[in-house]
């Protein structure tokens, strides 16, 4: 699978709309930053809750090597049933 311009664009696109979300929320409030992803994100409470662990827990240089991966093997929404 090739990457192309609409992968980075879109992934362009997310770090901004989280940005934004992050600057909305007072300080780091785990709740309030959940809540926020759900208003905003259109996250459910649940995918709120991982994307926030995953984030916590392995940070930007893991997961972008994962996400890397993952679009080079083709995979979207994993196996998570999120």
């Amino acid at each position: 699978m090739r990457f192309n311009m609409q992968m980075i664009e879109n992934v362009s696109f997310l770090t901004h709309e989280y940005q934004s979300i992050v600057s909305d929320v007072d300080g780091f409030d785990r709740e309030s930053l959940k809540e926020q992803l759900v208003r905003d994100a259109d996250w459910t409470f649940r995918g709120a809750e991982e994307v926030l662990y995953l984030a916590e827990r392995y940070g930007s240089f893991i997961l972008r090597n994962a996400l890397a991966l993952s679009l080079a093997l083709g995979i979207e929404d994993g196996d998570t049933g999120l």
